[in-house]
């Protein structure tokens, strides 16, 4: 393993970027909505939305923001699985990373522990194993 900085380390910089975006993304669409909602009630808003009605145009940009992200962080992914982790840090990187995207539901489950184990032991093996 390589003493250089690892390669997934400013990919998983820039999924975390991503990750920031998407937050606001759905902060801005959950107040929008909350303002659609009060001006044309709940009984109207998805025949407002599919109108194009007034609010409706701000709330479909961001839903097209929002698929535009999630094609990119889907892509960022790909890009982090087909690069190899040269240090441990990247290697502790990317077990991180899984287990954010699992469902913490199936966090619980015995293979996603199993992980989440080896993470914490690598994590705490910075002596014996190399940056």
């Amino acid at each position: 393993m390589s003493s250089e900085p690892d390669p997934i380390l400013p990919l998983r910089q820039e999924w975390q970027a991503g990750i920031v975006q998407a937050e606001v993304l759905r902060s801005e669409w959950s107040r929008l909505e909350q303002r659609l909602l009060q001006c044309v009630g709940a009984n109207r808003f998805e025949e407002t939305m599919s109108a194009g009605g007034p609010g409706a145009g701000d709330l479909l940009d961001i839903e097209a923001r929002q698929l535009e992200l999630d094609r990119s962080l889907d892509a960022l992914i790909r890009r982090i699985i087909d690069q190899p982790s040269q240090t441990c840090v990247g290697i502790a990187t990317k077990l991180a990373l899984a287990v954010e995207l699992t469902d913490p539901i199936e966090r619980a489950d015995p293979p996603w522990q199993l992980v989440q184990a080896a993470l914490n032991e690598l994590s705490t093996a910075g002596q014996t194993c190399p940056a």
